[in-house]
């Protein structure tokens, strides 16, 4: 899990990303989010990571679904 003096350089790194994203990635985000500490973390922060990481949860959950249905 990345530290929460981490975290925010973390947030950087995916801020402008909007490719797809691997399982990696997405889990490393999440992990980038789960470190924020909620009595320090700014909004403009938490915007910066929150509403990428429900899009990519979203799509890996629609990519598995997807493959559900398929099979």
């Amino acid at each position: 899990m990345a530290s929460p003096g981490r975290s925010e350089q973390l947030a950087d790194e995916f801020e402008d990303c909007g490719g797809p994203i691997s399982v990696g990635e997405a889990s490393s985000l999440s992990d980038t989010v789960l470190a924020f500490r909620l009595g320090t973390t700014t909004r403009e922060q938490l915007d910066r990571c929150l509403p990428r990481l429900a899009s990519e949860l979203s799509g890996l959950l629609d990519t598995d679904l997807g493959a559900r249905e398929a099979s």
